[in-house]
């Protein structure tokens, strides 16, 4: 479901805005949810960019039940 949003934006801003969405021939309306959408897009840090490297496996604990279950159960 659409909304209105008000926004306070420079005039020239709003202009340069225009006049690009009009190239693409869309709407200024869909070319600001389409910047919106791929900014939060991009702020949400994938899962193993964030993580890569950074998290460090314990050495093996023989003998633990947690640790002999979860090597069973994903081998």
């Amino acid at each position: 479901m659409k909304t209105k949003l008000t926004l306070s934006v420079e005039e020239s801003t709003i202009k340069r805005s225009k006049e690009h969405a009009a190239r693409h021939g869309t709407s200024l309306s869909q070319f600001v949810e389409d910047l919106l959408n791929k900014e939060l897009a991009e702020g949400e840090e994938d899962f193993v960019e964030k993580w890569a490297g950074k998290l460090v496996l314990r050495e093996e604990r023989a003998g633990d039940p947690r640790y002999e279950y979860l090597k069973r159960k994903h081998g």
